[in-house]
């Protein structure tokens, strides 16, 4: 079973790093989301790649319990189904403003920018979205935290396997990223994937909080690595 000592994606950012830059995200939201779980992360059609489905009190939104682990004397639990060796490492630069103005220059709600920037098969690629509010995916908001832009984003389980990965509005930017990467390995299969941010580490923070009237900006380097999908 992997051991992550990581980010916190866009953690999507992370390696071994401190409980204050660390993986937002929770156990409830990966099950929610539908990433698929297994006893041992062995590839299909190995003899033990036994798929998790059990889950406490048979309510969805709760962790894998392993009975199907247990049942063929494996150890009971369940981890990520990462497709191996498929890494792509790059940074992340995440945008806030708390007080954005129109042309008019009356404000209006708070706004958050995001530029990804991946090396794939030697080359950079560039990716750009914007959002209304500050909430990404499964993050912590920056705008109402200590969160992102502070360096604040907590783990919220203690084994850190929280990761961040491409939810809600993050969904369509985790779909540019997979048909990018995807022809980048040859062999591999990422069309049933979801991006997980895996580490993450603060590079650069620029605070612009509080009076000032321009945005705050946080760049992370990251690692994002490809898992499964449930059926």
């Amino acid at each position: 079973m992997r051991n992550w000592m990581v980010l916190g994606v866009l953690a999507l950012f992370f390696g071994a790093v401190t409980a204050s830059a660390s993986i937002p995200g929770n156990i409830e939201e990966r099950s929610n989301n539908g990433l698929r779980h297994v006893c041992i992360d062995n590839e299909p059609g190995d003899v033990d790649y036994i798929i998790c489905d059990e889950q406490l009190d048979d309510v969805a939104q709760q962790p894998y319990t392993g009975s199907e682990c247990a049942a063929e004397g494996l150890p009971a639990v369940c981890e990520l189904d990462f497709v191996p060796k498929v890494k792509v490492k790059g940074t992340v630069t995440i945008i806030y403003d708390e007080n954005p103005k129109d042309a008019g220059d009356n404000e209006v709600d708070e706004q958050t920018g995001l530029l990804l920037k991946l090396k794939v098969n030697k080359k950079q690629v560039r990716l750009y979205d914007l959002f209304d509010d500050s909430k990404l995916g499964n993050w912590n908001r920056p705008g109402h935290e200590a969160g992102l832009l502070a360096g604040g984003i907590q783990f919220t389980n203690s084994a850190m396997t929280a990761f961040q990965f491409s939810n809600g509005n993050l969904f369509d930017l985790g779909q540019k990223i997979i048909s990018i990467v995807d022809p980048a390995f040859p062999g591999k299969d990422l069309s049933e994937t979801l991006p997980v941010v895996t580490f993450m580490e603060k590079l650069q923070d620029d605070d612009a909080s509080g009076d000032d009237p321009t945005a705050s900006a946080t760049t992370w380097k990251i690692t994002l690595e490809f898992v499964r999908v449930r059926d």
